[in-house]
């Protein structure tokens, strides 16, 4: 139909997968927003996690997507294994005064425990604890008071049904409007 037209592509990968020739790919796919799965900055968060990547390889992600022109989206985890109220707020903090970070997008998802994932016997063990509803509420206010008016948050919770999450904040599902 005449009129109709594809005005942005968005896709999600993880920072450590953003290289030159990855960049010339996105670019030819008609790609316009890059959407890394970054969850945290601190490297000690990162490995206990067992992303695969570390801070660095996200600074190194945003330069070279926005040096070409990207619009550059970071999801961020609170409540991972490692992180604290006091770290999750001041990582907030240096997202947009670092500039060498400062997305355009923020999604925004606390941990959740689901039985399939690894965490779920840190739980069970006593090694890892979910925030209470009013820490995280708590963590999510300050966050947003410390987002620039150019950013965006595109999410606060992610879409995983509430039976499915064995305990925490997360299994309210309306946590953005709290």
């Amino acid at each position: 139909k005449t009129g109709q037209r594809i005005v942005g592509l968005s896709i999600e990968t993880r920072p450590d997968f953003i290289d030159a020739a990855e960049i010339k790919h996105l670019r030819e796919l008609g790609v316009t927003r890059v959407e890394l799965g970054v969850q945290s900055i601190y490297d000690d968060v990162l490995e206990l996690s067992q992303r695969g990547h570390n801070a660095e390889a996200t600074i190194q992600a945003t330069k070279l997507l926005k040096d070409a022109g990207f619009k550059v989206s970071y999801q961020m985890m609170l409540n991972l294994p490692g992180a604290s109220p006091k770290r999750e707020m001041a990582m907030a903090e240096e997202l947009f005064k670092d500039p060498r970070f400062q997305p355009d997008y923020l999604k925004i998802y606390p941990c959740a425990i689901i039985k399939e994932a690894p965490l779920y016997i840190w739980y069970l063990r006593g090694n890892y604890r979910p925030y209470k509803i009013k820490t995280l509420v708590r963590i999510i206010k300050t966050i947003k008071s410390r987002v620039p008016p150019y950013v965006r948050i595109e999410r606060i919770i992610r879409d995983i049904p509430a039976p499915r999450i064995v305990e925490g904040p997360t299994k309210v599902s309306n946590l953005r409007e709290l």
